[in-house]
């Protein structure tokens, strides 16, 4: 039996083809979301190796659910950016990204995974702390944010 995120959606590693609906989702999702450049040059990490970007993506339509991405650093991920599109929240999704990040990780011997997230996005935090993240400090954000981010870690191994 597949997990409930595994209903109705694929999950693989992002095109860029996919750019599109991926700034849609990003435009959606954040108050000063990443342009197109930004996610351009992920890929082209991604290309190298030096990060992690997966799609979630819808079985019906073939549209993207949501993505993440994170770069590796030395023996750790930190998470960049991760998004689910409205109309698929409350579905799994972004817990199954994080898990599907964590598998990749271990496949390259990664230890930990590290992300950022603004404080009052409090459904956030508790999806992090539901699945294993623990908040290791907080620092200002940036400044147009005017907010604090808090740091949360996951060991893996």
């Amino acid at each position: 039996m597949r997990p409930a995120a595994d209903v109705g959606f694929l999950y693989r590693s992002a095109r860029k083809s996919d750019i599109q609906d991926i700034l849609e989702i990003e435009k959606a999702s954040h108050p000063h979301p990443w342009d197109e450049k930004a996610f351009n040059v992920e890929f082209s990490k991604a290309a190298s190796g030096m990060n992690i970007f997966l799609v979630s993506e819808d079985e019906d339509s073939g549209e993207p659910a949501g993505y993440s991405v994170g770069n590796v650093i030395a023996d750790y991920v930190h998470i960049l950016n991760l998004a689910v599109a409205d109309r698929h929240k409350k579905h799994g999704v972004a817990t199954e990204l994080l898990r599907r990040t964590e598998q990749e990780a271990l496949k390259r011997k990664l230890g930990s995974i590290t992300l950022e997230v603004r404080a009052s996005n409090t459904q956030a935090i508790n999806l992090y702390k539901k699945t294993g993240y623990a908040e290791r400090g907080r620092r200002p954000g940036p400044v147009n944010a005017g907010e604090d981010d808090v740091l949360m870690w996951k060991n893996l191994l």
